[in-house]
């Protein structure tokens, strides 16, 4: 009986789902649904969410704090824990990224093609030649059950059939049924710039605060700047407004822009990407033959390979093979490993408030 897999999102997450599928599933109907227009290469593996910065420095994330009371008051515990592990453990996590990325610090274009332009650029190409199906311009909003089988329904009220559903984008919270698994992903928004220069670099990489991502012509796509912030749709600033005017100046101030000979901001737009308390991304299944990855943030594109294989074995009840051992612990891609930090967390904290009662009692007497 040949398989139907159905993937939701295009970003890297999904790209590098549906050739790992295919690498496993020889004969199965695979089919990638995205909201845009086609698949691009203007975001780092995909079109799906934004590739943020490498680090944000935990001063400049207190800085721009803030949370609309209307939507986030029931996600404070998220923030508490996401920016703790983040002062005591963001070290950790980026060194458990390089082993799961098995790449070093600072990109080289020469090291590896999974980082260059040409790579993402001909995805489309790789993915028609292993006869996986792309629907773009196609909004998924909802899903139901049909006996076995699971129905799609798009905005537009049409409706596609699957055996297996695997959600890779976690910016349409709507189709994680359950909400359990809120408490571990949030969407953060950003901004990002298309830049005309002089000379368009091979590969993507970071560089003075910006994460650059070759485009067309001489055209580059950067992730400039981050706040803690909710966004559920991308959208371009106002060339009018005072936030355009700040982030220009970034823009064309920034020593790696200037490097590359800065010629024109096109535009700069606001997006959203998905994140865990540890950067990393988490994969699970969340529903009878419906799967979820996601939470990589901005180094989710670096993570996707490993992830994406992980997510295939998951889905095939195998092992997952080559996990890395950090701190003597082999890794756990799935959310379980989530539920351990967010249990330390809460011990540690209910240790403190105890310890606090107890100085203060003995203070009285």
């Amino acid at each position: 009986m040949t398989n139907t897999f159905c993937i939701i999102g295009a970003g890297s997450f999904g790209l590098m789902t549906a050739l790992h599928l295919r690498q496993k599933h020889k004969n199965a109907n695979i089919t990638i649904f995205d909201i845009n227009k086609e698949l691009s290469s203007s975001v780092n593996g995909g079109n799906g969410m934004l590739n943020y910065v490498l680090d944000i420095p935990i001063t400049e994330v207190n800085k721009m704090f803030t949370i609309d009371l209307s939507h986030k008051f029931n996600n404070l515990e998220f923030y508490f824990i996401h920016i703790i592990n983040q002062i005591f453990n963001n070290s950790n996590n980026r060194n458990l990224i390089q082993k799961i990325v098995k790449n070093n610090n600072k990109i080289n274009c020469n090291k590896s093609s999974y980082y260059s332009h040409n790579f993402w650029n001909k995805i489309e190409d790789k993915l028609i030649q292993q006869n996986i199906n792309i629907k773009d311009m196609t909004e998924i909003i909802d899903y139901k059950y049909s006996n076995n089988q699971i129905i799609l329904i798009s905005k537009n009220k049409e409706e596609y059939l699957c055996d297996k559903l695997i959600l890779c984008t976690a910016g349409n919270l709507n189709l994680i049924k359950n909400k359990y698994y809120h408490k571990f992903i949030e969407i953060f928004s950003g901004y990002s710039s298309i830049v005309e220069v002089k000379n368009k670099p091979e590969c993507f990489y970071y560089s003075n605060n910006i994460f650059i991502t070759p485009y067309i012509k001489n055209q580059i796509k950067i992730t400039l700047e981050s706040e803690i912030n909710s966004v559920n749709n991308n959208y371009y600033i106002d060339k009018n407004s005072s936030i355009y005017n700040k982030l220009s100046e970034q823009i064309k101030n920034n020593p790696e822009i200037q490097k590359l000979g800065f010629v024109s901001i096109k535009n700069i737009w606001r997006g959203s990407r998905a994140m865990t308390y540890d950067i990393i991304p988490f994969i699970e299944q969340i529903d009878r033959n419906v799967y979820l990855m996601t939470g990589g943030g901005y180094m989710g594109t670096h993570m996707a390979y490993n992830f994406s294989k992980w997510l295939v074995e998951l889905i095939d009840k195998i092992p997952f093979s080559d996990l890395p051992i950090f701190n003597n612990k082999i890794f756990n891609p799935r959310l379980e490993r989530l539920e351990l930090i967010r249990k330390k967390y809460y011990v540690t904290t209910y240790f403190l408030i105890i310890l606090i009662i107890i100085i203060i009692f003995c203070y009285k007497l």
